[in-house]
Formats: structure tokens, sequence, C-alpha cells
């Protein structure tokens, strides 16, 4: 499968903003829809790595999940767009005002991304049984056996 992986700098974007979380939330998630559309894959597609200062940097990876030459060809296009004009993604007012973006590096991988095997079944619960009668009351039966020792005492 391939994968474009890109860092992109936001040059007019704080660190400190990240530390807002919904901002953090929004921004991810914004991110993630604007490279994905941009690239013609799904959202979930969209991994962020890393967010880094100097300005703002971003690490990211876009997996084009179809091994049909196609989406060779469409990670290719992804890529020159990233490394021609990375600003031309990023269409909405928010990424506009962080100012200049540039990408720092970008290169198109084959990577293998391997399904992980399905998870046991749940183990059973374990087997209580109950001492409750059907009219509510406990059934115990609790059974004490008193051992008698002679301690020599005339008979």
């Amino acid at each position: 499968m391939d994968a474009v992986e890109s860092t992109l700098a936001f040059a007019d974007l704080a660190i400190t903003m990240f530390d807002d979380a919904s901002f953090n939330v929004s921004f991810y998630a914004n991110f993630s829809a604007e490279m994905a559309a941009s690239a013609g894959v799904g959202p979930s597609d969209v991994t962020i790595t890393a967010i880094m200062s100097g300005s703002v940097k971003v690490d990211s990876t876009v997996y084009f999940r179809s091994e049909e030459e196609s989406d060779s060809e469409d990670a290719a296009a992804f890529m020159s767009k990233l490394n021609d004009n990375p600003a031309e993604i990023f269409t909405s007012e928010e990424f506009q005002s962080y100012g200049e973006i540039t990408s720092e590096q970008v290169e198109l991988k084959q990577v293998d991304i391997t399904t992980p095997a399905s998870p046991p079944p749940p183990s059973p619960p374990p087997h209580t049984s109950s001492s409750e009668n059907e009219d509510g009351t406990d059934s115990t039966v609790l059974i004490i056996s008193i051992i008698g020792i002679p301690l020599g005492f005339p008979t």
C-alpha cells in the first residue's frame, strides 16, 4: 500500500494553542478532514504522528489503502500537491489564519499494514451457584460437628 508521509509547518500557529483541549480536538479533526479530502481518501486514512514547535510542525501519514495502480498515481499526485503548494490543501478559514503553510519533508513510501488477528472470544463468567430459594430465603446448610475428647473426668 502507498503512503505519503509529510511534515507541514504553519508559520503563525503557536504550539501553546494545543494546550486548549477543544482546540486540540478541533485541529486534529479538521487537519485530517482537509488532508483526506485533498487526497481522495477517508479521514481515518490520515494519521497525525507528531505535532512539534518551531512555528507548528505537523507530521502526518496519508494511507492509500487500495492495491490498484490508480491509487499509486493518486498518492504521487497528492505528494506533488504537498511539495508544490500545501496551502491549497487547507481551504478553510481556520487554516488560513495559521499563516504560511510550507512542506518541509514529503515522501512516498510503500507500507505493509497487516490487520491484527481477532482476539479470542471472552471467557464465560465463572459458574456460581445460588443458595437462594424461590421465596428469597437462604437454603445454605451449615454443619457443625463437635467432637468430644475425654478429658479425664471421673465417671
